[in-house]
Protein backbone atom coordinates (compact mmCIF):
# COMPACT_ATOMS: atom_id res chain seq x y z
CA UNK A 1 0.00 0.00 0.00
CA UNK A 2 1.41 3.50 -1.13
CA UNK A 3 1.18 6.40 1.53
CA UNK A 4 1.90 9.43 0.09
CA UNK A 5 5.37 11.27 0.98
CA UNK A 6 5.20 13.55 3.80
CA UNK A 7 6.97 16.89 3.91
CA UNK A 8 7.81 18.07 7.90
CA UNK A 9 7.93 21.52 6.25
CA UNK A 10 5.01 24.19 5.35
CA UNK A 11 4.50 24.32 1.66
CA UNK A 12 5.94 27.67 -0.33
CA UNK A 13 5.30 28.55 -3.58
CA UNK A 14 8.96 27.22 -4.53
CA UNK A 15 9.12 23.64 -2.99
CA UNK A 16 5.74 23.69 -4.71
CA UNK A 17 8.23 24.41 -8.36
CA UNK A 18 9.97 20.73 -7.04
CA UNK A 19 7.37 18.60 -6.28
CA UNK A 20 4.76 17.57 -8.95
CA UNK A 21 3.39 14.38 -7.23
CA UNK A 22 2.43 13.42 -3.71
CA UNK A 23 2.99 9.83 -3.73
CA UNK A 24 6.32 7.52 -5.35
CA UNK A 25 9.34 6.29 -3.59
CA UNK A 26 12.83 6.89 -3.53
CA UNK A 27 15.07 6.53 -6.59
CA UNK A 28 17.42 4.27 -4.39
CA UNK A 29 15.14 1.17 -4.66
CA UNK A 30 14.69 1.53 -8.34
CA UNK A 31 15.32 -1.61 -10.42
CA UNK A 32 17.72 -1.91 -13.48
CA UNK A 33 15.95 -0.88 -16.58
CA UNK A 34 12.85 0.69 -14.60
CA UNK A 35 11.98 3.96 -16.68
CA UNK A 36 10.70 6.37 -13.99
CA UNK A 37 9.71 10.19 -13.48
CA UNK A 38 10.63 12.61 -11.28
CA UNK A 39 7.99 13.24 -8.66
CA UNK A 40 9.83 15.13 -6.01
CA UNK A 41 13.22 16.55 -4.71
CA UNK A 42 14.11 16.40 -0.95
CA UNK A 43 17.12 17.70 1.07
CA UNK A 44 18.87 21.11 1.37
CA UNK A 45 18.43 24.16 -1.14
CA UNK A 46 22.22 23.30 -2.08
CA UNK A 47 21.42 19.47 -2.96
CA UNK A 48 17.97 20.27 -4.61
CA UNK A 49 20.05 23.03 -6.94
CA UNK A 50 23.06 20.49 -7.85
CA UNK A 51 20.31 18.03 -8.96
CA UNK A 52 18.30 20.45 -10.62
CA UNK A 53 21.47 21.34 -12.82
CA UNK A 54 22.25 17.81 -13.61
CA UNK A 55 18.77 17.60 -15.30
CA UNK A 56 17.15 15.93 -12.53
CA UNK A 57 13.56 17.69 -12.29
CA UNK A 58 10.31 16.91 -12.00
CA UNK A 59 8.86 15.49 -15.04
CA UNK A 60 11.64 14.06 -16.16
CA UNK A 61 11.78 10.64 -17.79
CA UNK A 62 15.00 8.46 -16.42
CA UNK A 63 16.13 5.23 -16.57
CA UNK A 64 18.23 3.12 -14.05
CA UNK A 65 21.28 1.89 -15.98
CA UNK A 66 22.89 -0.03 -13.09
CA UNK A 67 22.08 0.02 -9.39
CA UNK A 68 25.25 -0.76 -7.04
CA UNK A 69 23.42 -1.27 -3.64
CA UNK A 70 21.82 2.15 -4.28
CA UNK A 71 23.87 4.24 -5.84
CA UNK A 72 23.07 4.44 -9.37
CA UNK A 73 23.68 5.01 -13.01
CA UNK A 74 20.96 7.06 -14.45
CA UNK A 75 19.98 7.71 -18.10
CA UNK A 76 18.47 10.91 -18.57
CA UNK A 77 17.90 11.88 -22.46
CA UNK A 78 21.34 10.82 -24.57
CA UNK A 79 23.53 11.41 -20.84
CA UNK A 80 24.68 9.14 -17.86
CA UNK A 81 24.89 10.16 -14.61
CA UNK A 82 26.50 8.34 -11.63
CA UNK A 83 24.64 9.44 -8.12
CA UNK A 84 25.37 7.63 -4.66
CA UNK A 85 23.62 5.78 -2.23
CA UNK A 86 22.63 9.84 -0.01
CA UNK A 87 21.93 11.36 -3.26
CA UNK A 88 19.76 8.44 -4.67
CA UNK A 89 17.30 8.58 -1.52
CA UNK A 90 16.70 12.52 -1.50
CA UNK A 91 14.68 12.06 -5.05
CA UNK A 92 11.15 10.65 -5.36
CA UNK A 93 10.48 9.05 -8.61
CA UNK A 94 7.27 7.22 -9.77
CA UNK A 95 6.68 4.25 -12.49
CA UNK A 96 6.77 5.34 -15.93
CA UNK A 97 3.35 3.66 -16.47
CA UNK A 98 1.75 5.09 -13.99
CA UNK A 99 3.24 8.90 -14.76
CA UNK A 100 1.39 8.50 -18.38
Amino acid sequence: MDSPVLSSRPSSPESDKLSIAPKGFPLAIASIGERLIVTQLKGSDTNKQRLIGMGLIPGVEIQVVSNQAGALVLAIADCRIGLSLGMTQKIIVTPYALAS
